[in-house]
């Protein structure tokens, strides 16, 4: 059974208290559960390969499924992708919820995703996943906590089936979420000057006008 740890993700100190005992678990390959700005996910640090595979396992996902990461600043991301769009579009989206997909960095674990030559990153606007990944020094490897093709979970007994599966549940209490469980819109970034729409989650008709029509962006998404 995972270590349930409460935190308030509206306190400073009490998101502080809870960051050693799951960088630690992090570390040593781990997983953890945690919320974020839209749905629970699970997470393992991208540096350490049998984390990663661990969230593949618990999931029962395709291991040809990429995982996306999530970083605690914008400076981060032109060191783990080659970024390809101006900071400028960076901060209108980031912290938020999206993931964008770029041109992967040579220096992410060639475990992450192999073969693949992109890499989804998030900044969730959540203080824990923020402050979470800025103790742990690198990004970690985040997707939703649930059984693969089941519904997304906004609380921690929604995903019971996998407590006895992860290390730490960090306990925020219900996301913030929209009744739909959407998770973050993601947008391929990878053809300069261009955008496609690859899920429609949160915020993505304000962000595909936003894109088009402030930074004159072409939308070539798939009809």
């Amino acid at each position: 059974m995972a270590n349930v740890i409460k935190v308030n993700t509206q306190s400073d100190e009490s998101i502080i208290e809870c960051l050693p005992a799951a960088c630690e678990v992090l570390d040593k390959g781990g997983v953890i559960a945690m919320p974020t700005d839209t749905i629970y996910g699970v997470a393992a640090k991208v540096s350490v390969t049998a984390g990663i595979q661990r969230i593949y396992n618990l999931k029962g996902r395709d291991q040809s499924k990429p995982l996306a990461i999530c970083c605690s600043d914008i400076s981060q991301i032109t060191r783990w992708s080659n970024c390809s769009i101006g900071e400028d579009i960076l901060k209108e989206l980031l912290p938020g919820p999206f993931t964008l997909i770029l041109e992967r960095s040579t220096k992410l674990n060639p475990d992450l995703n192999p073969g693949v030559q992109s890499v989804g990153i998030r900044i969730p606007d959540s203080a824990l996943c923020i402050k979470l990944v800025a103790q742990l020094g690198e990004p970690i490897a985040l997707t939703s906590a649930n059984i693969s093709g089941k519904s997304s979970a906004i609380s921690i007994e929604e995903f019971k089936e996998l407590w006895s599966e992860v290390d730490v549940i960090l306990d925020g209490g219900p996301c913030n979420q929209q009744e739909d469980r959407r998770g973050s819109t993601i947008i391929d970034f990878t053809v300069p000057g261009k955008f496609s729409i690859v899920r429609v989650g949160s915020l993505c008709d304000e962000t595909v006008k936003l894109l088009t029509e402030k930074y004159g962006m072409q939308n070539i998404t798939r009809q």
